[in-house]
């Protein structure tokens, strides 16, 4: 699946041979702040196009998950995020009788703009 990253394989499966978890030395002597040339940002476009998750784009491109979101945010290209969004009335509202009928929370996140853990939340506050 395109944009799947497993922490146990690192980032063999993107053909980039990259531990994301191991540390990159610098050379002698070179200081932070490197700069991405316009090479690396139109493969980072290209492929969160193809649907490349954010840390799969890391591990492809040996950069991290914080520049890719700043290079993608100054290229104009959208993040997609579920953050921001709140749940309307008839969100909750479908999301309680889900529950009622005993569909599980995977299934009413599936179905709902929001998150596993936040169907679980609402549940156990009783806002749903």
């Amino acid at each position: 699946m395109p944009g799947h990253y497993d922490a146990k394989a690192g980032c063999r499966q993107f053909g980039a041979g990259f531990d994301a978890r191991a540390r990159r030395k610098r050379p002698p002597g070179a200081r932070g702040g490197n700069r991405i040339g316009q090479e690396r940002r139109d493969e980072i476009s290209a492929l969160r196009r193809r649907g490349a998750t954010l840390t799969a784009i890391a591990c492809a491109t040996h950069v991290s998950v914080t520049t890719i979101q700043r290079v993608l945010r100054e290229s104009g290209m959208p993040m997609d995020t579920r953050r921001g969004r709140r749940l309307t009335a008839d969100d909750l509202a479908r999301a309680a009788a889900m529950a009622a009928a005993g569909i599980g929370t995977r299934q009413i996140a599936a179905e709902l703009p929001c998150s596993v853990s936040t169907v679980n939340r609402r549940l156990r506050r009783g806002r749903m």
